[in-house]
């Protein structure tokens, strides 16, 4: 216990640090080169609208994951539910560190739903390693393409997506079945390692999960395209879209709200192999910021609202059926 509480610890600190470093530099930086800001006070007004619409795309992607996923383990989400749960923990992850909004899914699916914690870490997993593999995939695809067309590309971004695809497919593919223990952290191991187990017992879920993924993947891709254009920046598909595999991954490190500075040093760190600016970069991630929190935190209070009458009401009919069943 005191070795984990001594990792919690250093991650917050770690989470402050980072952002007192970014805050920091950012301020200077855009003060002292202010000029070079002034394209994100001239984006046309459909791109600003058509941003919405695909982010909101993504947010449906995101609940559509979820929503199959909860039907493996045998529960039927409405979509109002699984919207809401979606839309509140993207608002979650936005104002806390390592994921916050993760909390709120397994703190919720196991009041309503009685959804086992240890079930929720094996599915929480699996949508962790299927977007990183997805992700991958599309980000070693624009790698080699760099290497055949001579673009200076950093060689560490295309290991590092290698490493990502093996380990990823490792774990998806390999059938585990392990004999229950009672140790401490073992029997936790055991357990999330078998529920990977009951996922792949339903492929056409499993698939469905992969296709969802890969669809958010490609509206990501969408989206920046649409970003960067905004700015004036015509990009490649093949640029944005390494720009959009290398985001995503870096997405999945659980640092900071949001990413908040992990993103921009992604970003800052990989444009000189796609050709656009400091400025630029710091412009495509403030603006792809801007319209997520303000669709979100427009949402949230309505989703809010909804599953709390809706979870009373779930949980009412529960316990009134376990009454008639004594």
């Amino acid at each position: 216990m005191i070795t984990r509480h001594f990792s919690i610890k250093i991650r917050k600190y770690l989470s402050i640090l980072i952002l007192i470093v970014f805050g920091f530099w950012a301020t200077i930086y855009i003060r002292e080169n202010s000029s070079a800001f002034t394209a994100i006070t001239n984006i046309p007004a459909l791109s600003i609208v058509t941003l919405f619409i695909i982010c909101f795309g993504i947010l449906v992607c995101n609940g559509l994951i979820l929503k199959h996923i909860l039907r493996i383990f045998k529960i039927d989400s409405s979509f109002k539910e699984w919207m809401s749960i979606t839309i509140i923990s993207t608002a979650f992850n936005f104002i806390t560190p390592f994921k916050g909004g993760a909390g709120f899914r397994a703190l919720y699916l196991k009041r309503v739903h009685q959804f086992d914690l240890i079930y929720f870490i094996s599915t929480f997993s699996v949508m962790f390693l299927v977007q990183a593999f997805v992700n991958s995939v599309i980000g070693i695809l624009c790698f080699s393409f760099f290497l055949l067309k001579s673009t200076p590309v950093r060689p560490i971004i295309g290991l590092w997506f290698i490493l990502i695809i093996i380990v990823s497919l490792f774990i998806l593919r390999m059938n585990f079945k392990f004999k229950k223990s009672h140790k401490f952290p073992i029997n936790y191991i055991v357990s999330i390692l078998n529920g990977f187990a009951i996922l792949r017992k339903s492929p056409s879920e499993y698939r469905l999960l992969i296709i969802y993924t890969s669809l958010y993947s490609l509206l990501s891709i969408l989206h920046f395209k649409i970003t960067f254009y905004s700015i004036g920046i015509n990009m490649s598909w093949v640029a944005v879209s390494f720009y959009s595999a290398t985001q995503n991954v870096a997405a999945l490190i659980p640092l900071t709200p949001g990413g908040l500075g992990v993103l921009e040093a992604i970003s800052i760190y990989i444009s000189q192999s796609l050709s656009y600016s400091t400025s630029e970069a710091l412009m495509v991630q403030g603006l792809t910021r801007c319209v997520f929190l303000s669709l979100v935190f427009f949402l949230t209070p309505f989703c809010m609202r909804y599953l709390t009458l809706s979870s009373s009401s779930i949980i009412k009919k529960s316990r009134d059926k376990d009454d008639m069943s004594i």
